[in-house]
């Protein structure tokens, strides 16, 4: 194992590296995940218990499944009773301080794993749990520089849509569609740079770790690009498997167990492959700086 993170890897390997990963240690990476992210479920559990959702009932009960997904559509994906809006903001708010946790519970792991060395996952925590606060404040960080590089993109859209809604003319509309893609690429090209922060705060006393992160990509962007967002298709594709059990057990405590199962999996995809990325850029910017 060791010998595979000791040389540089292009992107089929990197990828393979991951799912080699999540393959032979999947049952401490769940379980790693299940701990972490359990208040999470368990707040959920609770509140749809007390706002009355029932824990199985199949698609068609008391309302037609295609009824179901339109309320599921204009809620933004989400199928809420009363009183259950309240836990999904507080739901929202944890998962600020969780995910970074996990992340850097993730990559301590890789990294015992890395070394072939045992691993114990109540320790792997409480070493994460050491980076806690610098940890958030470059999430947090990163959230605001990305609301901010993408609030001016969709801003200028809407006075190109304006515009053409005015003139009556397709062109401003083009011009904005190809100018919205272009920034969007710039912009992911920028946080695929950036994006390996949290492994830096994970690792070094440094924070928020933005510009070591720079400096072990560099000439690395474009692959960062790539590789991270094929990590995010294909953890969303397994997330959205979880919507189709809809259809069999509906909007139920039980499909809410069931589609944190997938969400944990995806999280071990995405962590993992994030942990591989990240110690082949310093692989890389050793073997460049000697």
């Amino acid at each position: 194992m060791e010998q595979l993170f000791e040389r540089p890897k292009k992107f089929g390997e990197i990828i393979d590296l991951t799912f080699y990963i999540v393959k032979k240690h999947f049952g401490s990476l769940l379980k790693l995940l299940f701990i972490l992210f359990s208040p999470i479920l368990l707040i959920q559990i609770v509140t749809q218990f007390i706002s009355g959702r029932p824990f199985f009932t199949s698609g068609t009960e008391n309302n037609a499944i295609n009824e179901q997904l339109l309320n599921m559509i204009e809620n933004n994906g989400e199928f809420f009773l009363p009183g259950e809006f309240f836990s999904s903001l507080a739901i929202n708010l944890l998962e600020v301080f969780i995910y970074p946790l996990a992340i850097a519970s993730v990559l301590i792991m890789v990294k015992q794993i890395m070394d072939n060395e045992t691993y114990d996952i109540s320790m792997i925590i409480k070493n994460a749990f050491k980076r806690f606060w610098p940890l958030v404040g470059t999430y947090l960080l990163l959230g605001v520089l990305a609301f901010l590089f993408l609030i001016a993109p969709l801003i200028i859209f809407s006075i190109s849509i304006t515009i053409a809604l005015v003139s009556e003319t397709v062109y401003p509309i083009i011009l904005s569609i190809i100018l919205m893609v272009v920034a969007l690429v710039l912009i992911g090209l920028l946080f695929a740079r950036w994006g390996l922060s949290l492994a830096v705060v994970t690792f070094h006393k440094v924070a928020p770790g933005l510009g070591e992160s720079f400096r072990i990509t560099q000439k690395r962007s474009w692959l960062l690009f790539w590789l991270f967002l094929t990590l995010l298709i294909l953890t969303g594709i397994i997330r959205l498997a979880a919507d189709f059990l809809i259809v069999v057990i509906g909007f139920s405590i039980l499909y809410s167990i069931i589609s944190f199962g997938f969400l944990i999996l995806s999280y071990a995809v995405f962590m993992v492959g994030y942990a591989v990325i990240y110690f082949d850029a310093v692989v890389r910017s050793r073997s460049t700086t000697t």
